[in-house]
């Protein structure tokens, strides 16, 4: 006997602007009850951030814009906060839970939260929202756990925007005090990343300098399946960098996402993540399709940014300065589904003579540098190990119809793509001339041929992860998701895993065990079925959607 999934994700639009981050979308249990708002109101505790020593800033800074280091956005106040303990608890008529907190960061132009330790029991929604109302992310659930209770990890949540944000979490009767969420960072936004129209001021959202071409202008008709694959990173809560999803010769629904290492930690804590040492990173985001529609910048900064939370570093090398990553969150599960591309490479020891960088410079929205000239082979422009072996590309980029684009601090990590549109390598930084001088700014890449296999272990190269069967391509090219037919499953899931079943008339046939932490994620075009043998322990979630 089949029976048809009945848990599928429904996902509503909020009010104003939302961070599309995985979530279950509908509205805070406060915001149904004026008499429940308002006791809220009364009662909320609240953090306030402290003294910031922004002579200090400016330096610090200044030092990392010299170094090509991730640049940051935004100040972290280390704290502890354990919502649970600290935050305002309201029984409902209904006998359900309401705990809230504020956090006030007073001339913040964004607030955003990172917590060591998060988990959900099935029924509990938290949200986050302005004071007033007026934008809203959220709601997150079971579904965005990283761990299990037993084995807690953490977790990341988006900006929002202004200098007072509550956190709402709501537990069914049978849940209350179940949860755990505590805060280990409160990150006070002080430069502008994605602000929208409802909060735009006299600044422009544009950081990036004025030679910088638009992914969509003319210069990028050739790489509008390679952009959709690039996306910017939020490192720990107040840095930014880029990468791309890059294809594994086995569509088993994992997402790799390759970066550079120095994006792990910066140059002064290079190993602050490491896929040895510490491999996770619950706390980072992933935005996605952050592009202008048009050539032009728009009069107001793009408004659908889309976002997911959750990384572990599977290798990284700091002689050719990559990093690879699995995604725990697909982009393909977002409220509304970002049809991303998973980027081809290749691990050719030559490069074309043209080709493309993709990137997000200074956080801006996403742009194209484009180069006419073949590379040379060099050593690294920075002080790094391995920096006296030819284990980089040096690009010089070309002036073109729009501009001509450079790479900045927030472009690291961007891949380098040859005219085929494969992977080259990953951005190791530039001269800092940026738009001043581009023509004198080239950029320095990792080469992807010798990150493949030059590393001493799995954890230190390439070709375990992008060739688990052993092959040995010299290349892959990229492709969309697989839409199979139909997807059988079963087993025993350990870990995060993506399935999608996604041609028009696609099935996912499920008789698996999610056990632990085993988070899963099904989609499927026509139907989900679960079959005799299915168990769940873990965190399960699935909807339908067509294959694009």
């Amino acid at each position: 006997m089949k029976i048809v999934i009945i848990y599928f994700l429904l996902f509503f639009t909020t009010i104003q602007i939302s961070f599309a981050q995985l979530n279950v979308g509908g509205e805070p249990a406060s915001w149904k009850k004026t008499e429940l708002s308002d006791k809220i109101k009364m009662t909320l505790p609240s953090f306030t951030s402290g003294f910031i020593d922004w002579y200090k800033i400016k330096e610090e800074d200044y030092k990392d814009s010299l170094n090509d280091s991730p640049p940051r956005f935004g100040y972290d106040f280390s704290v502890n906060i354990d919502i649970m303990q600290e935050g305002s608890k309201t029984i409902t008529l209904e006998g359900n839970q309401i705990t809230a907190y504020k956090f006030v960061c007073k001339g913040a132009l964004s607030i955003n939260l990172l917590y060591n330790k998060f988990w959900l029991p099935p029924g509990a929604v938290m949200y986050l929202y302005r004071s007033d109302k007026k934008q809203l992310i959220g709601g997150f659930t079971n579904i965005n756990n990283k761990g299990s209770k037993d084995n807690l990890k953490g977790f990341g949540t988006g900006l929002v925007y202004g200098d007072e944000v509550i956190l709402e979490l709501f537990e069914p009767k049978k849940s209350i005090n179940q949860s755990i969420i505590n805060i280990a960072k409160v990150i006070y936004g002080y430069r502008k990343i994605k602000l929208p129209k409802a909060f735009e001021n006299v600044e422009n959202y544009g950081g990036s300098g004025s030679c910088q071409v638009n992914v969509n202008c003319a210069e990028g008709n050739n790489w509008q399946n390679e952009k959709r694959g690039v996306g910017m990173i939020l490192v720990n809560g107040n840095r930014y960098c880029t990468g791309s999803i890059i294809r594994s010769n086995v569509d088993d629904g994992q997402l790799y996402f390759l970066t550079a290492n120095h994006c792990l930690g910066g140059w002064a804590n290079p190993t602050e993540k490491d896929a040895i040492s510490n491999p996770d990173c619950p706390e980072w985001s992933f935005v996605w399709n952050y592009e202008s529609a048009g050539c032009t910048n728009p009069a107001t900064e793009p408004s659908t940014t889309q976002t997911t939370a959750g990384a572990t570093v599977v290798a990284n090398w700091n002689n050719t300065d990559f990093a690879l990553l699995r995604l725990t969150e697909s982009p393909y599960m977002l409220p509304v589904p970002y049809n991303a591309f998973l980027n081809g490479w290749t691990r050719s020891t030559t490069i074309t003579s043209s080709g493309a960088g993709i990137h997000h410079p200074s956080g801006d929205t996403k742009k194209i540098a484009t180069f006419t000239s073949t590379p040379a082979s060099s050593q690294s422009a920075m002080s790094l190990p391995g920096g006296t072996n030819s284990n980089y590309w040096q690009v010089a980029w070309a002036a073109t119809t729009n501009g001509h684009s450079v790479t900045e601090g927030g472009s690291s990590g961007s891949p380098l793509f040859n005219n085929s549109g494969l992977i080259t390598g990953q951005l190791l930084g530039g001269s800092s001339v940026n738009c001043a001088d581009p023509a004198n700014d080239p950029g320095v890449y990792g080469k992807f041929s010798v990150s493949w296999s030059a590393g001493s272990s799995a954890q230190r190269r390439l070709k375990d992860w992008l060739d688990p069967t052993n092959v040995s391509p010299s290349s892959l090219s990229g492709a969309n998701a697989p839409c199979n037919s139909s997807f059988i499953l079963s087993g025993i899931v350990s870990n995060n895993r993506f399935i999608q079943a996604l041609s028009i008339q696609s099935n996912i046939f499920f008789s698996s065990t999610v056990s632990g932490d085993g988070n899963l994620h099904l989609r499927a075009a026509n139907e989900i079925v679960l079959k005799p043998g299915f168990n769940c322990t873990g965190s399960m979630s699935a909807y339908i959607a067509p294959c694009f």
